[in-house]
């Protein structure tokens, strides 16, 4: 027998007290999902129901919330970037701050961290540094795709064909007009790369058939 009580005289603990404050740790309930007889304490509170008790035991609710979340990837990215942004865009001083102070707190651990980001991302490093000399340069900067760059990257040296230390030239150097575009790239290895310096390709190849390389 379900005793009546005062909600204001009724200790109220989470999935034991209905929301009329009838105590119902001694209860039990069907689970619509799994169909067993389960403790009221199994169950989640939700006040919207008559019951006081949400439908499903935690175990069901919690299978039924991995099915969905596997079936709306792509939407719980969604909403999670705008959820975010909305943040961010209205903390945008706080969010900064609080920033600063963690990698000034956490300096050695911020700075292993980008050090292994570089090493395992060279491609985007070269590209980030290509970026800024261009718009420092202001010569202008075309889309470069990313399979490209992989590409360029796996290729032998344009001149000697080696495939150790291949790095991004441009034919067209940068400080003399040039831009960054597929079409103005192209695989060097390091020692070629330095001897090219900022000549064009043409003036490098003549400057080495003067030495008689």
């Amino acid at each position: 027998m379900v005793e009546l009580r005062c909600p204001s005289d009724t200790e109220i603990s989470w999935g034991v007290t209905n929301y009329l404050g009838v105590d119902m740790s001694n209860d039990s309930k069907l689970c619509s999902g799994c169909k067993l007889l389960l403790p009221v304490t199994d169950f989640y509170v939700n006040n919207a129901l008559k019951s006081g008790l949400a439908s499903c035991c935690k175990s069901c609710q919690k299978i039924r919330s991995d099915i969905w979340r596997s079936k709306n990837v792509d939407k719980i990215r969604v909403q999670s970037r705008i959820r975010n942004q909305r943040f961010l865009s209205n903390h945008l001083e706080a969010e900064r701050e609080r920033k600063r102070l963690y990698r000034l707190n956490n300096f050695k651990k911020v700075a292993a961290k980008n050090k292994k980001w570089f090493e395992d991302n060279p491609e985007k490093v070269s590209e980030y540094n290509h970026s800024r000399r261009v718009n420092i340069a202001t010569n202008g900067k075309l889309f470069v795709r990313n399979s490209f760059l992989k590409q360029l990257y796996k290729s032998p040296c344009a001149v000697c064909n080696s495939r150790e230390s291949i790095e991004l030239d441009h034919v067209l150097p940068i400080s003399r007009g040039g831009r960054h575009s597929e079409g103005n790239l192209q695989p060097l290895c390091r020692s070629c790369n330095r001897q090219k310096s900022n000549k064009t390709f043409m003036e490098w190849r003549i400057s080495q058939l003067k030495r008689g390389l």
